[in-house]
């Protein structure tokens, strides 16, 4: 049976040294003039001026994050979003609302992702690929960002670690991997970009 085309972004499953997923979860803010939506499963990079902001006076700061994009050093994957009191049907980080976005900066994470429609073999295991970034889905809060682009570039966006072993997951077009991002703001020798 053929996988579905059902993209759902970067899924955390585990972490790299350890038996189960233990990331680090950090809250970003995001401002009203970011017109751009933020969805589950979205890599986000560092963004604004130095300043951490907040929307309420009693919050504590946060730094501000915008929607990843391919080939940019990231601060981690979206798992949540802090709900808008006044609209709790939102789901996703809505365009041009200031919101508190749930961001895993640990560079170690393991993320389980869709391939896009390139017919996918197991020697692709061990490479590299590129994220391929769309808008999500506003019904279900979740990220269409898919993997594509196999390559041996450690430029590229993820190493691929393994195939999904997923029961319904089979090897050719939108099968899913495992993956560590190559690019992480967090990890060792990457240079800090986009605040000054």
């Amino acid at each position: 049976m053929a996988n579905t085309n059902r993209p759902f972004g970067l899924r955390p499953v585990g972490t790299i040294g350890h038996a189960a997923y233990v990331g680090k979860v950090q809250r970003f803010y995001v401002p009203a003039d970011n017109s751009n939506a933020i969805f589950i499963g979205d890599t986000v990079v560092l963004a604004g001026t130095s300043d951490a902001q907040r929307i309420y006076p009693d919050d504590s700061y946060s730094p501000e994050v915008a929607v990843g994009a391919a080939a940019a050093i990231v601060a981690g994957v979206v798992v949540g979003i802090e709900p808008v009191w006044t609209d709790l049907s939102i789901n996703y980080r809505k365009a041009s609302t200031a919101m508190y976005v749930y961001v895993d900066t640990d560079p170690m994470t393991i993320y389980s992702i869709q391939g896009d429609s390139t017919v996918f073999t197991v020697a692709d295991v061990g490479n590299n690929g590129n994220l391929t970034a769309t808008a999500g889905d506003t019904t279900t809060g979740r990220s269409k960002f898919v993997l594509t682009s196999i390559a041996q570039d450690a430029t590229d966006d993820f190493l691929i670690l393994n195939i999904d072993p997923a029961p319904d997951n089979e090897v050719g077009a939108y099968m899913r991997f495992l993956v560590k991002l190559n690019l992480h703001q967090f990890a060792s020798g990457i240079v800090r970009v986009g605040v000054s």
